[in-house]
C-alpha cells in the first residue's frame, strides 16, 4: 500500500512543480505579464529558474531508474549554476541580504559573490558528471577498468 501512496505522492509533487515550473518559464518568456519593476533579473535567468523546476517535476514523475534521469539532473545543476554564474558576475548588490553581522556590507557583498561563484562552479561540475560522467559501471579498485 505505501508503494501505491509513494507513486502517486511522487506524481503529485511532480505535477505541482511542471506547474510551478511553466508558470515561473511563463514570466520569464514574457508570456505572463507581470510587472517589469519586480524583475531583478534578466528574462533568460527567470526561464533558466522555470526549467529547473519543470526537470525536477519530470523527474519526480519518470521515476528514480530512468534513463533520462542523468539529463534532467544536468539540467537541474547547469541550470542552476548558470543562474549562480550571473547572480556572482552582475546581481545588484543592493538585493544581496544576509551576510556575517559584524562584517560591513561591502564585505559581505563580496563575500556572497564569491560563494555563488563557488557554487556555480560546483553546479557545473556537478551537471557535467550528470551528463558525462561514468554511469552504470562500478569501479574495481584494479586500474583496468
Amino acid at each position: 500500500m505505501s508503494n501505491k501512496s509513494s507513486k502517486a505522492s511522487q506524481w503529485i509533487l511532480g505535477a505541482v512543480m511542471l506547474c510551478a515550473g511553466a508558470a515561473i518559464t511563463g514570466v520569464g518568456a514574457q508570456v505572463i505579464p507581470v510587472d517589469p519593476a519586480t524583475v531583478h533579473a534578466p528574462y533568460w535567468v527567470i526561464v533558466l529558474c522555470g526549467l529547473v523546476f519543470m526537470a525536477g517535476g519530470m523527474a519526480a514523475v519518470i521515476g528514480e531508474k530512468h534513463p533520462l534521469n542523468g539529463v534532467l539532473a544536468a539540467i537541474i545543476a547547469l541550470g542552476l549554476a548558470a543562474s549562480f554564474a550571473w547572480v556572482t558576475l552582475f546581481g545588484d548588490s543592493e538585493h544581496m541580504s544576509g551576510g556575517v553581522w559584524f562584517l560591513p556590507q561591502s564585505v559581505n557583498d563580496i563575500l556572497g559573490r564569491i560563494l555563488f561563484g563557488l557554487g556555480s562552479i560546483m553546479g557545473f561540475v556537478i551537471g557535467g558528471l550528470a551528463l558525462f560522467g561514468r554511469r552504470g559501471k562500478a569501479r574495481t579498485g584494479s586500474g583496468n577498468d
